[in-house]
């Protein structure tokens, strides 16, 4: 039978003034898989190249690769491989990191549309 297990009273200002915590240090291993689509592309990148994949039925070329295409609801298992030139499509200056601390060199994170792509698919990059 399931035991209750009682736990720690707290008064009232405990209650509402503090933050409960619990103190654990895991001991966890784990492993990671990058799956069919990234882990090529990412192999291709430790090679210098960039990879994208094409839909067999619209056409649509896009990178990073994925598995299926998002307009058809169709797999994907044609591989291209792309120039390594694009369009910067949007920019930003960031003078904070994403949880708001101080930059002191200000960072420009880019929507690069990589040539050879279909209009409208590109990835987010560090550009300086």
């Amino acid at each position: 039978p399931h035991l209750p297990m009682r736990g720690h009273p707290l008064s009232d200002d405990e209650f509402h003034k503090s933050t409960p915590t619990v103190v654990w240090s895991p001991q966890l291993e784990y492993g990671w898989d990058t799956g069919a689509a990234i882990g090529r592309f990412l192999d291709g990148l430790r090679q210098g190249k960039i990879y994208g994949v094409r839909c067999g039925k619209c056409g649509r070329v896009v990178t990073p690769p994925r598995a299926f295409c998002e307009l058809d609801f169709k797999p994907i298992d044609e591989w291209v491989e792309l120039p390594d030139t694009g369009t910067i499509n949007t920019f930003s200056i960031s003078y904070v990191t994403w949880d708001m601390k101080p930059l002191r060199t200000p960072q420009i994170p880019a929507v690069i549309e990589i040539d050879g792509t279909s209009p409208r698919v590109g990835f987010l990059h560090l550009v300086g």
